[in-house]
């Protein structure tokens, strides 16, 4: 069974031991203890703010709890101490990715039903009888965009 140092040993042992933290912090990651882990490499990057391996803990610890725009943000603050680093250029790379992935599709126009009122669904809305009496309101027809000709609604 792993054994994960308790916080009474590492304040006894060495309260400002940078690396100390860092390890902690792997280990909770490799049980994906990322709550626990966060605290560590937030520790661990408070301790030493230029170390860049404590950035690439912080930035693995957030895309585990899926916050992609803080892990590009702790890639990119370690690479402004080594910017040769592959595994903060890598890490960086792959937060980027899992930020893009997660992003919603953007929307066809500013309207949040998005085409809900296209011309297929005028057609529908014309035709029954019960939703047909709504498209004769111009000013219902107008706020979505279209004009009422001689009776037939044109977009």
């Amino acid at each position: 069974m792993d054994t994960i140092i308790p916080n009474f040993i590492v304040y006894t042992l060495s309260p400002t031991n940078h690396v100390l933290y860092s390890n902690r912090s792997a280990a909770h990651a490799s049980l994906n203890q990322y709550n626990e882990t966060l605290a560590d490499a937030e520790k661990t990057v408070e301790l030493k703010p230029d170390w860049p391996k404590g950035y690439s803990r912080l930035g693995a610890t957030h895309i585990g709890l899926h916050n992609y725009h803080d892990a590009v943000s702790a890639y990119k603050k370690g690479l402004e101490f080594d910017p040769n680093n592959e595994a903060l250029k890598s890490g960086l790379s792959d937060a980027q990715s899992a930020m893009n992935r997660a992003r919603p599709p953007p929307m066809s126009s500013s309207n949040p039903f998005g085409d809900a009122f296209g011309p297929e669904m005028w057609a529908k809305l014309t035709a029954d009888p019960a939703t047909r009496i709504y498209l004769q309101q111009p000013d219902f027809v107008r706020s979505e965009g279209y004009a009422v000709i001689g009776g037939i609604v044109e977009h």
